[in-house]
């Protein structure tokens, strides 16, 4: 996850997706609530009938779809640059810079619980003195 955020990082206009979509799946894949990251493989959700017992994940995104949403996806959406895609035939790949110095530490994850680390508005503070 924290390579596709990396990648995310890179070119925020490129997914459909907000990080905080990465951060749902992440609080999910251990939490026990979704059939979908249950067993180790497909057949042990099939022998178990998770897909009986439990919802996915999934139907729950779909369901908030807007809350994920990126507002500066670009997409195929984009009439100027669907029209460019299709004369040349060709959707040219994302080529991300594995350079050390273009990694960033993906703070509203690995900190988001730490308050030392991530700056908090202060609400009793007037205006003027932002």
């Amino acid at each position: 996850m924290d390579c596709a955020w990396q990648i995310m990082h890179q070119f925020p206009n490129d997914f459909e997706f907000t990080p905080n979509f990465l951060v749902a799946i992440l609080d999910e894949v251990n939490s026990g609530r979704y059939g979908t990251f249950l067993g180790n493989c497909k057949r042990e959700r099939i022998e178990n009938r998770l897909k009986d017992h439990t919802i996915s994940l999934w139907t729950e995104v779909m369901l908030n779809r807007q809350k994920y949403l990126n507002a500066c996806y670009f997409g195929f959406e984009d009439t100027e640059r669907k029209n460019k895609l299709h004369k040349t035939c060709m959707v040219e790949p994302l080529r991300p810079c594995a350079n050390m110095k273009m990694m960033a530490l993906w703070t509203d994850y690995y900190f988001r619980w730490d308050r030392s680390v991530m700056p908090r508005f202060n609400f009793t503070l007037a205006p003027s003195e932002w």
